[in-house]
Parts: C-alpha cells; structure tokens; sequence
C-alpha cells in the first residue's frame, strides 16, 4: 500500500510542490538562482552542481529546478547524504584543484554514463578555488565533450 502512495506522489504530485519564494540573501545563493534561470533559457540538459559539504545541491534542490540535477563530491558520507534529496543524482568524484579539472569530470562522467551526448549543453555551479565549503561562486555554460575533446583551446589536463 505505501509503495503505491509513493508511486502516485512521484508520478502525479510532484509539479504540485511549490518552489521556495524566498529572494537569495548570499553570493551563494544569487549564483545557484542565476544557474538555474540560465539552464531553463537555454533549455540545458543538466544543472551539474559540485559541493563540498552538501549546501550548494540544498539550495538548488529548495528552489525545485525543471533541469535536472547533478551533483558532485570528493566526499563518499556527504555523497550518501545528499543521494536523499530531492531531484538529484549524485556522483564521488577525485578532488580538483581547479576549475577545469572539474568540467572534465563532468564530460567523463555525463558521457560514460550515458546522461548526455558530445554537444549537450550542461550549467555547471562550483566555487572557486576548488575545496572551500561555501565558497560557491561562479557558474559556466558548458558544451559537453569540449573538456575531454579538447575542442576548446584552455582546458588544462
């Protein structure tokens, strides 16, 4: 019997759960606010979201995205932890030590996976420098593959 309440809510009700209201009051919160407009005008397959302790996918998932969300951590305990909440899936993923290592963690996995073809464009949350828990600051439009295929002149190894 509850396995078909929980069936029903996931296949009827969740369009139903209304997002937060609530105006971002940090850089933080503006970023992930600002990734997730980006990533429905531009109709993005994913939002791809890196954290360290878990707060950045928090966020996102409180603002109920339509893009679908993906998130990625050094960290297996906060990886478990955050594979509970609402509307993502997670990934362990070797810690970086700069921002391009982490979009080329992003086409790897995407690609290997299967989420996402050479081309599809993904939004990508993170902060930089990479490792500082609440340091989320930038977000990057990202056409994938252009990290593992070098097709973009810049991307570091």
């Amino acid at each position: 019997a509850m396995a078909k309440i929980i069936e029903s809510t996931e296949e009827n009700g969740l369009e139903r759960i209304p997002a937060l209201g609530t105006q971002p009051h940090t850089h933080s919160g503006a970023v992930v606010r600002a990734a997730l407009q980006i990533a429905e005008l531009l109709g993005a397959k994913y939002v791809c979201v890196f954290t360290e302790s878990g707060d950045t996918l928090l966020r996102v998932s409180r603002l109920r995205s339509r893009v679908p969300v993906l998130a990625f951590t050094p960290n297996e305990e906060i990886r478990r932890r955050l594979s509970l909440i609402w509307g993502a899936a997670t990934f362990q993923v070797g810690k970086a030590t700069h921002t391009d290592q982490m979009i080329k963690q992003v086409d790897e996995i995407v690609l290997a996976s299967g989420k996402c073809r050479v081309g599809d464009e993904v939004v990508i949350v993170a902060g930089s420098p990479p490792g500082i828990p609440g340091s989320t600051n930038s977000l990057r439009v990202h056409r994938v593959g252009d990290a593992v295929n070098e097709t973009v002149p810049g991307y570091a190894s």
